[in-house]
């Protein structure tokens, strides 16, 4: 048995779901057009707390509820629990997707105000009435995936249902494992992760479920096999010295006598995952909204998330980095990383027009990087993007323990008297629960000079500003199977793990000083060191 309410702000605005921008917005008027479509809520009567967002007729095509305002969901619900509902009827709903409240602010000048999930307290705003409505007929089909929804989370066995509805493609598989993944919690979504772990028929049942999902036919397959069979095949790391020469072949190979760039036609890309040349098409642009708050995806980005977690890396460092037009800068930046320890470089570039193409193929050649040709659309955000596919469908990255995201402005330097290498300085981190460290700024000018110089940055740049203080920004060291995306100062954590986080010197980092308001408040550290 279900209950059939409207939905209506504190500011009694009736919630509507706009066809055309799969949003939420509440209306001053109470009136639709042709692209509005009035939201009900349904409540299990059996299960109070539960309420499923929907239109009248039963659809709601993916409604964008979280904070990036992307569309991604269940095709007919939208999964909330009610809190604190009152004998008035007025409540706060929180989104399964984020575990935030629902929030509709005064409608606008326009007469409308959207509907988003983007608060951790519940206050006016945040506050809802449910009006209910006697005599509405629930549509067969409503009543149909509801009662499905509520048979699953009520029963025992929960696990063997996700994989059961996974072995059998069911017609409703994809929408029921969406909506069920956004409710269950992370526990379940583990297990699920374990069985399939052991279930290879199911893995490659997925991407029947989800054609096209880059989880389900990259991920999912190669991270359940590596917790199978826990050997990564990738060749052992060279030597410094070795490395030194390599990357000393290479510029001499690049570069003519007096120091000109000779012209090298970029041979064809190989995009063969075993090789250190890859691409990503512009099909997989939407990565870099997918999940960029820690808000559900789908079942299968949740599904990775768990399994990824559970592989043992067999190395120590690597770095993530995008670049563009960055030529005359690669072969210092990628030497000086490597002769301080790290083992592997992922760099990501796009729309290069200075010729650095060229460097970079010869680099992964040399096996001295893995590069990524990121192919974007105009107006798509490439770093972004990376970030995403780095983290949550590029293999490689779990062989490690530790990664580094930075640009190629930036160098990490260890403190000569505490560290020789990368290995010590994690090692000595290692003593604690740490999944994070945050790494202050400190910034360094061109100590007054004018003119180019073929000096490198590391020579040229010496000059320490502010006094050689530490910059309240931060960039962060972190363990890449903990996370799904990630920003470019830290990683982001699905919304309902957590993760530990520390300083250079194993304080927990708090950025409670960050300026008010600001969604990047871990961009910032409150006690800023150069240890």
């Amino acid at each position: 048995m279900f209950k059939l309410y409207r939905l209506l702000t504190n500011f009694n605005h009736l919630v509507y779901f706009d066809n055309n921008s799969n949003i939420l917005v509440a209306k001053s008027d109470g009136s639709g057009t042709g692209d509005l479509a009035e939201i009900r809520v349904l409540r299990p009567t059996h299960t109070p707390h539960l309420a499923f967002l929907l239109t009248a007729d039963g659809k709601i095509d993916k409604a964008a509820i979280g904070r990036r305002g992307t569309a991604y969901g269940s095709p007919a619900f939208t999964p909330t629990t009610i809190s604190g509902l009152a004998p008035s009827e007025e409540t706060a709903l929180i989104y399964c997707g984020n575990n935030l409240f629902l929030s509709g602010a005064p409608v606008s000048l326009e007469g409308n105000s959207r509907i988003i999930a983007d608060r951790f307290m519940a206050e006016s705003w945040e506050t809802f009435r449910l009006v209910p409505i006697l005599h509405e007929h629930i549509p067969e089909t409503v009543n149909r995936y509801a009662e499905m929804l509520v048979s699953y989370l009520a029963t025992d066995g929960i696990v063997k249902r996700f994989i059961g509805l996974i072995e059998t493609t069911h017609p409703e598989s994809r929408w029921l494992l969406d909506t069920l993944a956004q409710y269950v919690g992370i526990r379940v979504l583990d297990d699920v992760a374990t069985a399939l772990m052991r279930n290879p028929p199911a893995v490659r049942n997925l991407s029947i479920i989800y054609p096209e999902d880059p989880w389900a036919e990259v991920s999912i397959p190669i991270a359940s096999e590596k917790t199978r069979t826990p050997d990564d095949g990738y060749p052992a790391s060279s030597s410094r010295r070795s490395r030194e020469r390599s990357l000393s072949r290479i510029l001499q190979h690049l570069m003519g006598r007096g120091g000109k760039a000779k012209h090298i036609e970029t041979p064809a890309f190989n995009t063969r995952p075993d090789t250190n040349h890859r691409a990503i098409g512009e099909d997989l642009d939407y990565l870099g909204d997918a999940g960029y708050y820690g808000e559900h995806v789908s079942f299968t980005k949740a599904c990775n998330t768990a399994l990824r977690r559970k592989i043992t890396p067999t190395k120590d460092i690597c770095i993530i980095a995008t670049a563009r037009n960055e030529g005359p800068y690669l072969l210092e930046w990628i030497a000086y990383h490597k002769a301080i320890g790290v083992q592997q470089i992922f760099l990501y570039s796009n729309d290069n027009d200075d010729g650095s193409d060229a460097l970079l193929h010869a680099l992964a050649d040399a096996g001295e990087i893995v590069w990524i040709k990121n192919n974007v659309r105009v107006g798509g955000v490439a770093q972004e993007k990376a970030y995403s596919h780095a983290l949550s469908v590029l293999p490689d990255i779990l062989d490690y323990r530790w990664a580094m995201i930075i640009d190629l402005d930036e160098f990490f330097v260890l403190n000569p008297d505490a560290y020789r290498n990368m290995n010590e300085f994690l090692h000595w981190h290692e003593r604690n629960d740490v999944d994070a460290i945050a790494v202050n700024w400190v910034f360094l000018g061109p100590t007054k000079r004018r003119s180019w110089s073929h000096e490198p940055l590391t020579r040229r740049f010496t000059h320490q500003l502010g006094n050689g203080a530490a910059n309240s920004h931060i960039k962060t060291i972190f363990k890449p199977k903990m996370f799904s995306h990630a920003w470019p100062h830290f990683p982001i954590v699905d919304h309902n793990r957590t993760f530990s986080y520390r300083d250079t010197i194993g304080r927990t980092h708090s950025p409670l000083k960050a300026p008010l308001g600001a969604d990047h408040a871990l961009t910032f550290s409150d006690h800023p060191n150069r240890d």
